[in-house]
Parts: C-alpha cells; sequence; structure tokens
C-alpha cells in the first residue's frame, strides 16, 4: 500500500479510531489514539447510514454553490432552488459537526506540550473538523469520525509548523535594511482591494484549500488531475500572499493602540501580521462582510496574546 498512497493521514487498519501518517517513502509509527470519546448522551449519534445520506446532500449544496457562483443568468425560481439545496446542505454539515464536536478536545490535547495554547488549538481543531464536513462525501470507504480526526490532526501539525516558521522568519516585518518608516510608508501605500477583489481572491484561496484536501485524500488520479490540483494549492499560496501585502496597513492603526503597554511599535506589528495572516487562513466566502471587518478581531487578538504573555514573564520574574 505505501507504494501507492500520497503523503497525509490514513486510518490505521488496526483500529478504527487510530491514524498513521505517510510521508511519501514511509509509514510513522502509528499515531496516539485519536481519544474519540463514545458519542456523548446530549449529541446525536449517527448511523453509517446517516452519514452517507448527509455527505450527498452536502456533495449536492457544494454543486449547487458553484451554480450559483458561475451562472448570473439564471431564472428566479432555478436560484430559488439552489439556494434552497446550499441551505439544506449547510443544515447536514451542522449535523455532522454537533454529533462529533466532543472529538476535538481530546486530539488537541496531545499536542499541548508543544508550547501553544489549548484554546488556540481547539479553535484550530473546530475549524478542521468544519472543514472536514465541507468536503466529507458519500464515496469515502470510512465513517466521518475517523476522515474528521485525520483532519483535526492534519491541522495540528499545520498549526505548529507555521509557527514554527513565523518564529524563524521575519516575512511581515521591517527587515534590519528597513526603517520602521518606509515599512509603514509602504503598507499604507499599497494598493487597497476592492470588495469584488477580496470576493474573487477569498474563492480561489477556497479552491486551494480544496485541491490541497483532494491531494492529501486522492491515492490514484490521472497526471492532468494531480496537475491541476497542485496548480490551483499554489494559486492560493500565492494568493494569500497577496492578501497579506496588500492589508497590512490594517495591522499599524491597531498596534498602535497598544504602544502604551511597553512593547515596541515594529514588535506590536509583527504580532498582529501573524494575526493577518491567520484571518487569511479562515476567509469565508460565505460571510457577507469586507476583509477589514473579519480581520480586525484575529489581529488584536494576537497582539493582546502577546502582551499578556509579556505582562507573565514579568510577574514570574
Amino acid at each position: 500500500m505505501s507504494d501507492q498512497a500520497v503523503p497525509g493521514w490514513y486510518p490505521d487498519p488496526s483500529g478504527a479510531h487510530r491514524v498513521r501518517y505517510f510521508d511519501g517513502a514511509a509509514w510513522t509509527e502509528m499515531v496516539a489514539d485519536t481519544g474519540l470519546d463514545p458519542t456523548p448522551g446530549d449529541a446525536e449519534s449517527l448511523t453509517a447510514k446517516d452519514e452517507a445520506q448527509l455527505a450527498r446532500i452536502i456533495g449536492e449544496g457544494r454543486r449547487a454553490a458553484d451554480r450559483l457562483a458561475d451562472f448570473s443568468n439564471l431564472s428566479a425560481s432555478r436560484k430559488m432552488a439552489l439556494e434552497r439545496t446550499v441551505r439544506k446542505a449547510n443544515e447536514a454539515q451542522q449535523r455532522l459537526i454537533a454529533s462529533h464536536r466532543h472529538i476535538v478536545v481530546p486530539i488537541v490535547k496531545a499536542y499541548t506540550d508543544r508550547g501553544m495554547d489549548l484554546d488556540h488549538l481547539i479553535e484550530e481543531g473546530k475549524v478542521a473538523l468544519r472543514r472536514a464536513a465541507q468536503v466529507f462525501d458519500r464515496y469515502r470507504q470510512t465513517r466521518f469520525a475517523p476522515y474528521a480526526a485525520m483532519k483535526i490532526h492534519e491541522a495540528m501539525v499545520t498549526t505548529l509548523r507555521e509557527r514554527d516558521r513565523s518564529e524563524e522568519s521575519s516575512a511581515g516585518v521591517p527587515e534590519q535594511t528597513e526603517s520602521l518608516g518606509e515599512y509603514i510608508a509602504a503598507a499604507e501605500a499599497a494598493e487597497r482591494l476592492t470588495a469584488d477583489d477580496e470576493i474573487r481572491l477569498a474563492r480561489v484561496i477556497e479552491e486551494g484549500k480544496r485541491a490541497q484536501d483532494a491531494l492529501g485524500r486522492t491515492r490514484f488520479s490521472m497526471k492532468s488531475r494531480m496537475t491541476s490540483l497542485k496548480q490551483s494549492a499554489s494559486w492560493a499560496n500565492s494568493t494569500r500572499r497577496l492578501f497579506v501585502d496588500r492589508n497590512r496597513y490594517l495591522v499599524i492603526p491597531i498596534a498602535r493602540e497598544y504602544t502604551d503597554r511597553g512593547m515596541e511599535l515594529m514588535d506590536l506589528i509583527e504580532e498582529g501580521n501573524h494575526g493577518l495572516r491567520r484571518a487569511v487562513e479562515r476567509l469565508d466566502t460565505s460571510e457577507e462582510q469586507r476583509f477589514a471587518t473579519h480581520a480586525e478581531p484575529f489581529i488584536r487578538r494576537a497582539i493582546v496574546k502577546d502582551l499578556e504573555r509579556g505582562d507573565n514573564d514579568f510577574t514570574i520574574r
């Protein structure tokens, strides 16, 4: 099997609630038990038939959403029918999510020894659970619980890797050869994205996420299909960088609000940029709001969390 699989998380054949990772050459040791507790009494217990039915509805909703996005000359009745299908798909996703929320905390607790806040990891795990529900389909050879567990594990690994990269890189903050004033001037002079730009770019990122997910689960595919998926994922990465670059100006006024807390403005901007990148990752094409409104709480939260860490360090000393 290992010579056919592509890199990614897979259910372990020795147990329905265990997963393992294939890096392209060899399988890792079995990942720790995912901690899929029995479904709590207040959560709906879904059968395999229930999940297959929900997956079918979700798939129909994805196709309906694509038609709504791609065709502007739909008749009123056709548009209403497609919108109704999308609403049913959203309801199906919520049923899957509500019946599996209990699997998030046991999984993410295994990663708290890597120096990240449990609340932050839980938040990332919930996003991964929601994304798993969005792409789950009836053709999978697994139940939703082990599939969602794999996606949550992947999210944890990705989050930790991004944290490590952000600590090693100074991308998005003034370089030593660039003054703070020059950085701020460049950020504020960057061409602003229009509302239409934001929608268009957000769709590219969303398509890239779907492509990345497909790359992670596809074992047999035509070379042309794999090339197309990789291209979509690459475009999404470039779009993320563009989104961050064009919106760096959002960080500066928020960072300035906290300069009385004893931290340099440049450091505040760096932390705010971490929040900005997280906001780009959390873009949701279904949200009817401008990116600035969406990004502000992420930027502010990143700055405040860093200040709180600094306050705690000071108190300990």
